[in-house]
Formats: C-alpha cells, sequence, structure tokens
C-alpha cells in the first residue's frame, strides 16, 4: 500500500517538483510559496500529500515550520528518479543534438555536461587561464570548441547555433543588454537562449566574494532587457540557493521578425 501512495504522491507535477526541490533545500511554506509562485493553500495540500507518503519531513521552529525530503531506504529509488529526471535546469531545456554556445565557459565544466546531450559545444570565455582549465577538462572529448573572446563581441557566426547558455556570467559584465544582443545575433531563428543569474539582492558579502560588477537582476529588469534584445515568450523559474539568494532561470526564443530601434 505504501508503494501506491508513493507513486500517486509522484504523479503530479508540482509535487514532484516540491520533492526535487526539498531534496536540495529546507524551506518554510512561505519561501516555497514564493519560489514556486503558487497561493499558499494549494502548496500546503501538496506538502501534507508529501509528508504522508513519507517523501518529506516537517520541523517546527517557533511560529514557522520547515520542509526537506527524506532520503530513506524506501525512497531510495524514488530519489534517483527524480533527482536524475530533473537534474541541472538548463541541460534539461536544451533539445538534444542541437549546437550549443556556453557563453562564459570559465573551466569548462558546464561545456563538459552539454556534450552529453549537444551534437556539438562551443565554449567561449575572455580569460586565457581560464580557457586553458576548460581544455585539460575536455581533453579528448569530441564534440567541443574553446574560443577567447569578449561576450560583448562573440567569436561566433550569425545564426551559428541552435542554443545559447550564459550560467551565472551575467552579473559580471558592464553591459548586460550588450550580451544579450550579440546573444541574440548568434542564435539561428527560434533559437533558445538560457540565462541563469541571481535575483536582485542586497548581500555585499556575497558581492565580495564572487565578484561582479551587479547584485544580480530583477525579473522585470531582465525580462525587458530580453525582449529588447528580440527574444520571446520569455519564461522565468526561480530557485533557491545559498545565503537566502534566490537564482532566476530564463528562457527566451530569438524572434526572427523583431525590428531593432
Amino acid at each position: 500500500m505504501l508503494l501506491v501512495k508513493q507513486l500517486k504522491a509522484l504523479s503530479e507535477e508540482t509535487r514532484l517538483r516540491l520533492f526535487h526541490l526539498l531534496l536540495h533545500y529546507e524551506l518554510s511554506v512561505n519561501e516555497i510559496v514564493t519560489v514556486l509562485e503558487m497561493v499558499q493553500p494549494r502548496i500546503s495540500r501538496h506538502l501534507k500529500i508529501l509528508v504522508d507518503s513519507g517523501f518529506l519531513c516537517p520541523r517546527r521552529d517557533g511560529g514557522f515550520v520547515y520542509y526537506s525530503g527524506v532520503k530513506s531506504k524506501n525512497n531510495s529509488l524514488f530519489v534517483k528518479l527524480v533527482t536524475g529526471s530533473l537534474g541541472d535546469e538548463s541541460v534539461c531545456k536544451i533539445p538534444t543534438g542541437c549546437v550549443v554556445a556556453d557563453l562564459g565557459c570559465g573551466t569548462g565544466s558546464l561545456a563538459e555536461v552539454l556534450c552529453e546531450k549537444a551534437s556539438y559545444v562551443i565554449g567561449v570565455d575572455s580569460s586565457a587561464g581560464m580557457l586553458q582549465q576548460a581544455a585539460a577538462r575536455i581533453k579528448g572529448v569530441e564534440g567541443v570548441n574553446i574560443r577567447l573572446g569578449e561576450l560583448e563581441y562573440l567569436p561566433l557566426k550569425d545564426g551559428e547555433v541552435h542554443c545559447a547558455v550564459m550560467n551565472m556570467v551575467l552579473h559580471h559584465v558592464s553591459e548586460p543588454a550588450k550580451v544579450l544582443a550579440e546573444a541574440y545575433r548568434v542564435l539561428k531563428p527560434a533559437g533558445l537562449f538560457l540565462v541563469a543569474d541571481f535575483d536582485k539582492h542586497k548581500n555585499i558579502t556575497v558581492r565580495d566574494k564572487i565578484g561582479g560588477a551587479w547584485f544580480g537582476f530583477s525579473r522585470q529588469e531582465l525580462n525587458k532587457w530580453l525582449s529588447d534584445a528580440g527574444f520571446s515568450e520569455i519564461g522565468v523559474e526561480t530557485f533557491p540557493v545559498n545565503y537566502g539568494l534566490m537564482v532566476n532561470l530564463f528562457s527566451s526564443i530569438k524572434n526572427n521578425n523583431h525590428n531593432k530601434t
């Protein structure tokens, strides 16, 4: 009977996402409501079902209740299935067999993962030192090319890639709008553009630790820049990370009918 209850609990998409989220973070109901952008009664109903099925463990602290995912022997198969199926959110969105540009690839950690799904990966970074480490990481891996260049002036031809990814890079550049316009240029018509970066924050300690020209970006701010650059069908998902910060993952499509002013 427990197996049937667990299968029913994870048959609903929101509960599947909740379980995946809470396997990585302990969150209060209010925090979950903020992340998933859903009303509190609906979230509470899903949480109760997951708790009753043995997937979540509630912890009371004062007036708040925090929830976290349970990794038990009974749940081990479900944990593997959920983490494996959702995995890295940005990689999951990329179509299989396409040409992908990893803009601001750094040491090549994401490019290495992208190779498992893309037919060809082009990594671009302005740091020769970073690219040396990337070259060592992907040595022997087929279908990868790394290029030295600035994100404002990408070393790619017009319409060279089907998909472009920027993972936690945009807050480092001085002119984000110009970088987004360059990403638009190198994408094929209807190409997919994924941008992950911090939501706007005021955490000076984090900014000093990781560097960057910006304290993240609000959803409205980045949405407008993407639209102005020529992207449409803009969507965003938000994920909690360390230090109480949030990361926004934007997905958008190159609108070839866009008229730039």
